[in-house]
């Protein structure tokens, strides 16, 4: 039975299932009944047992479920609590939730919105992933980190105030966020995960307070502090582009959303290419990389399909895997590296 252990002893009341520990109960199971779904305060076996928890995968793919309204005393929302409840549309979550696990709301994309308490202090891994009915989304003051894949694919929030005390934000938070417009990045963020921003075809501005010391953001390109690595270009529309000199890094997927890009201009001071930092630029023709460039990472180049000609320097030592797959175009490549280029098919 969902999220039992041994010692606990389980019973069922109406469409519910609790988990029994001391004066307390965990909900773990719920009939998929759907409709409207009120959880009680308490239940009564032999004693009043206080509901104090919604337990790991208690409603998971409970498709029908229309709402759910969770009563003030629970403190904790388990990891996969609500996953692929499919035409829920509102949840209640009171003052007292402290914890909301991991893909805990994933794959619900009728969820029009959702209060998350003041007391929640990380956003899990997933939390709101496939969540593509939600249109705003308030982080409360308190939360410190915002998990992978958090908010991946909620595709209609149009804007994002990230809260002074997040530190990080992980790998593919807000990836696929078409709408997104903007995002507001506070002092204290000192982490962008790889790919957070991947797919947000339409934001176009990040507002960073000036006394954060990890991040700048120019001309629609989102940078470290000194500018010394790229993170992330939202210019959908550029077609040439020349990257500052002074750029050392190439961040992870930092162009891969650039599909009308013809052309760039690698600069000498870049040393390093990361993870599919030009993934599907199907329009670049041609690649000059300079002298001073010792690692391309994996599928750097994957997918760029009208890539006629490369030129690899001499100071290139590593080469990713699949950095050049998916470039059925590619006719010349002039390879002054030690590396063996290997053509494997693109991710």
């Amino acid at each position: 039975m969902k999220g039992t252990t041994e010692s606990d002893e389980a019973i069922r009341i109406g469409h519910l299932t609790f988990s029994i520990s001391g004066d307390q109960a965990t909900v773990i199971e719920c009939d998929d009944i759907g409709g409207d779904i009120v959880i009680p305060a308490a239940i009564q076996h032999d004693v009043e047992l206080r509901i104090t928890a919604i337990g790991d995968r208690a409603f998971l793919e409970c498709a029908d479920i229309g709402s759910v309204l969770i009563p003030d005393g629970v403190g904790s929302i388990g990891d996969e609590a609500f996953r692929g409840c499919y035409n829920l549309e509102s949840v209640d979550i009171p003052r007292s939730v402290m914890s909301i696990g991991a893909w805990a709301f994933s794959g619900c994309p009728h969820l029009k919105a959702i209060d998350i308490p003041k007391g929640v202090r990380h956003i899990r891994d997933g939390t709101f992933s496939g969540c593509s009915g939600i249109t705003s989304m308030d982080i409360p003051e308190g939360v410190e980190s915002i998990g992978e894949d958090s908010f991946n694919g909620c595709s209609n929030i149009i804007e994002v105030d990230i809260p002074n005390g997040v530190r990080t934000i992980g790998p593919g938070a807000f990836s696929r966020c078409h709408n997104l417009k903007l995002v507001h990045i506070p002092k204290s963020v000192e982490s962008i995960g790889r790919s957070a921003f991947n797919g947000c075809t339409n934001l176009s501005s990040m507002e960073i307070d000036r006394n954060n010391d990890s991040f700048s953001f120019m001309d629609k390109v989102l940078y470290d502090k000194d500018q010394s690595t790229i993170y992330k270009c939202f210019d959908n529309e550029v077609e040439d582009y020349t990257i500052l000199p002074g750029v050392s890094c190439i961040g992870a997927y930092a162009f891969s959303d650039c599909r009308t890009m013809t052309s760039v201009l690698i600069p000498n001071s870049v040393e390093s290419i990361e993870d599919a930092a030009f993934y599907g630029c199907s329009m670049i023709k041609e690649v000059k990389i300079p002298e001073g460039v010792t690692s391309i990472g994996e599928y750097a180049f994957s997918g760029c399909e009208g890539l006629e000609s490369i030129m690899i320097p001499k100071s290139v030592v590593s080469i990713g895997e699949g950095a050049f797959s998916g470039c059925s175009n590619l006719r010349k490549v002039e390879n002054l590296s030690d590396v063996k280029l290997e053509w494997k098919s693109p991710m």
